[in-house]
C-alpha cells in the first residue's frame, strides 16, 4: 500500500438503502422483499483473545439474511474464484467474520473493495496494491464505518497470479503459510486487504498500514490468518 490522500464525506448510505442494507447496481438479481432483508439479531456474543487480538463471536438463531453477490467488472476466472472462496468465509458466522463485524458488515465491506478491483503488473513481491485517495463510509442502521481506496490493483506479476517455477524467475514470496498463487494465498491477500478498510470499536484500523514495511506487512497477514485458520485450511485442502 502506498501513499495517499483522505476524502471525509459524510455518507450514510440512505441513498443506497433498501430497507436498511445497501444495494448497488452491481448486485446480481432483484432486491430481496422487507421480509428476508429483515435485522436478525443475534442471540450470544462472546470476546475471545486470539494473539493479543480482541475478536467478538456472534451466534445466530437463525439463518442470515440474504447477502448480496457482486456482478464482477473484472472478467477473470482466477478472481471470480478468489471472490467466491471469500464471500463464503465472510458469510459464515464465525472468528474469522466475527473479525470484520459480522457476516453482513464484512459482505459489505468486501463488495466495495470488489467494485474498486481492477488488474496491474509491477513488483512480483507484492499480490494487491490499494492506492488513491480514500472515502469514508457509515451505515447508518448498524454503524458500522469502513473505508474504500479508489482503486485495489491485482498484481499480474505477483502472487495472487504466479509463483516462481524455474531459477531464472523473479522472486514469488508465499502468503503466510500459503503458497503463492493457491486459492488460500488468495483468499488472505484479499482478507489481509480489508482489514486495512475496517474501524474496530476503538476507531482504530483493524490492522496497521503497512505500505512499503514488509515485515509490519508479513505480521498483518499472520494475524489475519490465524483469524481465519479454519477457513483458509479448507482452501489448502481443496488445492489449486
Amino acid at each position: 500500500m502506498g501513499a495517499w490522500k483522505t476524502r471525509y464525506l459524510s455518507l450514510l448510505l440512505l441513498s443506497l438503502t433498501v430497507s436498511g442494507f445497501p444495494i448497488y447496481s452491481e448486485i446480481e438479481g432483484e432486491a430481496q422483499d422487507k421480509k428476508k432483508n429483515a435485522a436478525i439479531e443475534p442471540i450470544e456474543r462472546t470476546i475471545d483473545d486470539v494473539d493479543g487480538l480482541r475478536v467478538e463471536k456472534i451466534r445466530y438463531p437463525i439463518s442470515l439474511p440474504h447477502l448480496p453477490r457482486m456482478k464482477l467488472k473484472l472478467k477473470d476466472p482466477v478472481f471470480e474464484q478468489a471472490y467466491g472462496d471469500v464471500f463464503a468465509i465472510l458469510a459464515k458466522p464465525g472468528r474469522c467474520s466475527g473479525f470484520y463485524g459480522g457476516p453482513e458488515s464484512a459482505i459489505e465491506v468486501f463488495n466495495g473493495l470488489v467494485r474498486t478491483t481492477e488488474s496491474g503488473a509491477f513488483d512480483s513481491t507484492v499480490g494487491v496494491q490499494m492506492s488513491g485517495s480514500t472515502t469514508d463510509y457509515t451505515n447508518a442502521r448498524t454503524g458500522f464505518r469502513y473505508r474504500l481506496f479508489d482503486r485495489a490493483i491485482l498484481n499480474k506479476q505477483g502472487p495472487f497470479y504466479t509463483q516462481k517455477l524455474f531459477n531464472s524467475q523473479r522472486i514469488i514470496p508465499p502468503i503466510g503459510s500459503y503458497m503463492p498463487n493457491t486459492r488460500a494465498a488468495r483468499a488472505l491477500m484479499l482478507l489481509h486487504e480489508m482489514a486495512h478498510l475496517v474501524r474496530d470499536s476503538n476507531d482504530k484500523w483493524l490492522i496497521p498500514d503497512d505500505g512499503a514495511k514488509p515485515e509490519l506487512s508479513r505480521e498483518n497477514t499472520k494475524k489475519v490468518e490465524t483469524l481465519c485458520s479454519s477457513e483458509l485450511s479448507v482452501l489448502r485442502k481443496e488445492g489449486l
